[in-house]
């Protein structure tokens, strides 16, 4: 009984070091889980793991889209102006709830051309994607 109770302490002292001095599991040479076949509870927990997330989403500025206005007129004759100016509103733009985009990395141009004339608007406005 005493040889026993001795190996038990001595195991007892003897195992923390044994730890101590084992070298360390790296976790990159584990090998990752084949996400596929996974259920979907499992594949939730890989990810809390790993502590990564969907970010919240960023609400983005997105400028109003201008109404195309084209310089007529019931009552007279309408005349454009050469002294037109384009601005860049970049690739999507507002309207009504909705968002007008252009592909491809172009961005919507916006050209305004003074008119002239009675009962005309103050300009013609137009929409391009370039």
């Amino acid at each position: 009984m005493k040889k026993l109770l001795f190996l038990v302490l001595a195991f007892a002292l003897v195992a923390p070091l044994a730890a101590a001095e084992a070298p360390a599991v790296s976790t990159s040479s584990l090998p990752a889980p084949h996400l596929g076949t996974l259920s979907q509870e499992a594949f939730l927990a890989v990810l809390g793991n790993l502590k990564v997330g969907v970010p919240d989403p960023v609400q983005a500025q997105v400028a109003p889209c201008p109404m195309s206005v084209s310089c007529t007129s019931t009552i007279g004759l309408c005349a454009i102006n050469e002294n037109c100016t384009v601005r860049d509103l970049g690739s999507c733009c507002a309207a009504d709830g909705e968002f007008l985009c252009c592909v491809n990395g172009q961005h919507i141009k916006v050209q305004s051309c003074p008119c002239s004339g009675t009962g005309c608007p103050s300009a013609e406005i137009t929409l391009s994607c370039s």
